[in-house]
């Protein structure tokens, strides 16, 4: 069954007191807030195990960790040190038993940039990742940006990844108002990917990236409360039931007056739909 998640933003001992005022039992921790993954650049088991067992005293579980972006074009995977931890960090997970990472790919395409001198670099950084998390167990659930500044930028690009790069440990976190944001249907997601969805975001917009680009790639003046934009929200949800859909969902980018002031009633907003 369908879970709702917090993202805490913070370290675990203050992850339980802030999932407690939500109503939620279960956290989304980021990395660099895992004690001993600053220092080092990347987890070990020991700083997750210590992590899983501050959660569950509190009676909070943990099933998805928050890496950091890798940055692919122009690099060397070998020399590429955001590759390397996070094959260090994935192993670790997969040793502590945490199944699922949140993988942002939030990269820039730069101006005049060939976005077809970058797919090689893409495979040849990101590969070794999806490899080290066949390996492990763990799966990725990668993160698209928006058209057209990021190099992971939609449904074209995800399908293509997937036939590259076919493990299925190899998903998506499936995000209804980034795919509104990249100019794809928000529900085509559920149908391409629906056996690659690791993770999910419900988010809602108000226009896609042409009209991000007018408002000088001001994407968070789109945001709204979800169900009041064009991403179908309530849709997604039914969908989600429906593939059998069974990890957490983390609603997020609420739009105005604040995130803080609208998470608690866009939690109950998950709730509400999953127990419909």
């Amino acid at each position: 069954m369908m879970r709702p998640a917090a993202r805490t933003f913070t370290n675990p001992v203050d992850s339980v007191p802030y999932c407690h005022e939500l109503g939620v039992t279960e956290a989304i921790l980021e990395w660099e807030q895992i004690p001993g993954c600053q220092e080092r650049g990347h987890l070990e088991p020991g700083d997750i195990t210590d992590t899983l067992e501050v959660l569950d005293k509190g009676g909070i579980a943990c099933s998805v960790f928050v890496g950091q972006t890798i940055p692919v074009i122009g690099r060397n995977p070998k020399e590429n040190a955001a590759v390397q931890n996070a094959i260090r960090s994935i192993r670790a997970m997969g040793a502590a038993g945490v199944p699922t990472v949140l993988q942002y790919m939030l990269e820039e395409v730069g101006e005049g940039m060939d976005r077809k001198t970058a797919w090689p670099d893409f495979v040849a950084n990101y590969g070794p990742v999806v490899e080290a998390a066949s390996e492990a167990g763990v799966n990725l659930a990668m993160h698209s940006f928006y058209k057209p500044i990021g190099l992971v930028d939609g449904n074209e690009f995800l399908s293509r990844c997937f036939a590259e790069l076919p493990a299925l440990n190899n998903g998506i976190c499936y995000d209804p108002g980034i795919s509104v944001l990249c100019g794809d249907d928000p529900l085509e997601g559920l149908t391409l990917f629906a056996d690659r969805i690791h993770m999910v975001h419900i988010r809602d917009v108000t226009g896609d990236w042409t009209t991000v680009e007018e408002m000088r790639r001001d994407a968070f003046s789109l945001e709204v409360f979800p169900g009041k934009g064009l991403a179908r929200c309530a849709e997604a949800m039914q969908g989600l039931a429906e593939i059998g859909y069974d990890g957490v969902v983390q609603p997020e980018h609420l739009g105005l007056p604040g995130e803080a002031e609208l998470l608690p009633a866009a939690f109950q907003w998950v709730r509400d739909h999953i127990a419909t």
